[in-house]
């Protein structure tokens, strides 16, 4: 095997391994944080819900090239299912996919974040309900924009509602990354020839890529993005994989 080869392998255990600890630890609720004082303080913790969660959603979209559900055909390279960008023509997810794919995670998954922590607000101010009405997403150059409407009551000696708006940003360049492999994939239509393996774009994006046989996989890096796990946690590159079948 070549180390090239073995290096990716290595890769993407690391982030199969990292999609774990996302599933074990973030989409838990960081309520030591949370002051408890004021029934308002519920709106921060839903947010931080909100934040996890949508952090966790761009996680698993890049691992597996721009989609969280998969398409039916797509590639197995070591052990990492990954969407293909281009495969007997273009097959490259589109913004508003992947915006879709989002919007349908967050909605479908915020509520297990917030469901874990919510009990110690109705401890201490009583019943609490809430509904997730919609999830908009914003894929845009510096950043992955979320609007969600979640509507929440808190049932105590008198009732009290919150602002059902909450507005999270992640500073993912999701849209640049996009336009990157779009290039990459116009390149390969046009020319029949795959990019330099392995070049720098800027001093905050890089692309990596070998050969497994007839499928080729290719990870952009980007240090300019950034999944914030917690406030006392550095910060990683953001990857994004995606394969391109030639033959």
């Amino acid at each position: 095997m070549k180390s090239g080869q073995l290096s990716y392998f290595l890769i993407l255990g690391l982030m199969i391994l990292g999609l774990l600890i996302f599933t074990i630890t973030i989409l838990k609720p960081r309520i030591e944080v949370v002051d408890f004082s004021n029934p308002k303080s519920m709106h921060v913790f839903v947010e931080r819900c909100l934040e996890d969660t949508a952090r966790y959603a761009l996680f698993q979209l890049g691992l597996q090239g721009g989609y969280i559900t998969l398409p039916e055909e797509h590639a197995n390279i070591a052990h990492g299912d990954i969407a293909y960008a281009f495969k007997e023509g273009n097959r490259l997810v589109s913004i508003s996919q992947m915006e879709d794919q989002l919007s349908t995670f967050v909605g479908e998954n915020a509520g297990k974040c917030i469901d874990q922590g919510i009990h110690f607000f109705e401890e201490r101010f009583g019943k609490i309900s809430y509904t997730i009405q919609s999830v908009q997403v914003h894929i845009q150059e510096e950043d992955v924009r979320f609007a969600v409407e979640l509507p929440l009551t808190i049932n105590a000696e008198s009732i009290t509602r919150l602002n059902p708006t909450y507005q999270v940003t992640v500073p993912v360049r999701l849209r640049k990354i996009h336009q990157i492999i779009a290039g990459i994939v116009q390149e390969f239509v046009s020319t029949g020839h795959l990019l330099k393996l392995e070049c720098v774009l800027d001093r905050h994006l890089s692309i990596s890529g070998r050969s497994f046989g007839p499928e080729n996989l290719f990870m952009i890096e980007d240090s300019a993005s950034t999944l914030r796990n917690s406030p006392d946690r550095i910060n990683e590159k953001y990857r994004f994989f995606f394969v391109i079948r030639d033959r």
